[in-house]
C-alpha cells in the first residue's frame, strides 16, 4: 500500500506550479500520483476504474493548478479532487464484467484471502466512513487535515473512523461465524 508521506516543499512546490513552472508542477505529480492511485483503487471496486479516476483527476490538477489557493495544504486540495470525483464516477451507471471469483479451496484462509476480505469489508463500508478510515490509515493523513478536505470537524473525523473500525471488527468476525 502506497502511503502518502507530505513533503515540506509539496505546499511551495504547488505555489510555484501555481505561478507557472511546469517543472514543480511535474514533481507533484510524481510524488503523488501512487499514493492518490493507492487511495483511489481502495474506493472503487475495478483496478481500471481507479487508473482512469487517477489520470482523471491529475489531469484536472494540471489544467486547475491555478486554483490551488496559496496557504493551503496541497495534499487536502488534491484529496477532496479525488473524492470528488470518485463520487462524480460511481453516480454512473459502468459496465464492467465483475471481478473473476477465487477458486474453490478448503484450506484454510490464506495470509492474502484474510486481507482480500478485509478490503472487501471496507469496500462495503459506506463512502462517509471509507474514505476518512482510508485517509487516516493508508495516507497517514492527521485527523485535522482530514477533517478539512471532508469540510466536517477532526471530532467528526474521528467519529467516523471509529464507526468504520467497528463496522469492520462486526463484518470480520460474522464472516468467521
Amino acid at each position: 500500500m502506497e502511503a502518502l508521506i507530505p513533503l515540506p516543499e509539496s505546499d511551495a512546490l504547488a505555489g510555484r506550479a501555481r505561478e507557472g513552472d511546469r517543472a514543480a508542477l511535474d514533481a507533484l505529480v510524481l510524488q503523488f500520483y501512487r499514493p492518490v492511485l493507492a487511495f483511489v483503487r481502495r474506493m472503487v471496486l475495478h483496478r481500471d476504474d481507479a487508473q482512469d479516476i487517477t489520470q482523471d483527476v491529475f489531469a484536472r490538477v494540471v489544467r486547475g493548478i491555478r486554483e490551488y489557493r496559496a496557504g493551503t495544504r496541497f495534499s487536502t486540495w488534491l484529496f477532496r479532487i479525488a473524492i470528488n470525483r470518485v463520487i462524480d464516477l460511481s453516480r454512473k451507471p459502468r459496465v464492467r464484467p465483475p471481478p473473476p471469483a477465487p477458486p474453490p479451496c478448503d484450506d484454510p484462509l490464506t495470509g492474502r484471502e484474510s486481507v482480500e476480505r478485509f478490503f472487501d469489508a471496507v469496500a462495503d463500508l459506506p463512502e462517509s466512513l471509507k474514505v476518512p478510515l482510508l485517509l487516516a490509515y493508508q495516507q497517514n493523513l492527521p485527523h485535522s487535515e482530514i477533517g478539512e478536505i471532508l469540510e466536517i470537524s477532526a471530532n467528526a473525523v474521528k467519529l467516523r473512523i471509529h464507526e468504520a473500525v467497528r463496522r469492520l471488527r462486526l463484518a470480520l468476525r460474522e464472516e468467521r461465524s
